[in-house]
């Protein structure tokens, strides 16, 4: 990975990649369905049984239009094209 680049350490490189938060592509997903064993696909049907933990994020410029518990549920259970705009992305807390 890129964080290799710059230290050695990896404990050093642990502590980095945790401070920030997983975010996949759903572009994938909403033309066929996503595979199962995909890692993307893995984080969906989390995201499904625990949309507390995640937010929609549309991939365009500007803030606002995020997607959060029931109704990310319902976003991703409907499916279709329309997901290509999204990024599914762990919450912060």
């Amino acid at each position: 990975g890129v964080l290799e680049r710059f230290t050695d350490s990896r404990a050093e490189r642990e502590t980095i990649r945790n401070c920030f938060a997983g975010l996949w592509s759903l572009e994938n997903l909403s033309r066929d369905g996503g595979s199962e064993g995909d890692a993307t696909t893995e984080f969906v049907h989390d995201a499904l049984a625990n949309p507390e933990n995640y937010v929609l994020k549309p991939q365009r410029e500007g803030g606002g239009n995020n997607v959060y518990g029931e109704d990310l549920k319902a976003m991703i259970n409907e499916g279709g094209d329309d997901l290509s705009a999204y990024i599914l992305m762990q919450r912060i807390k």
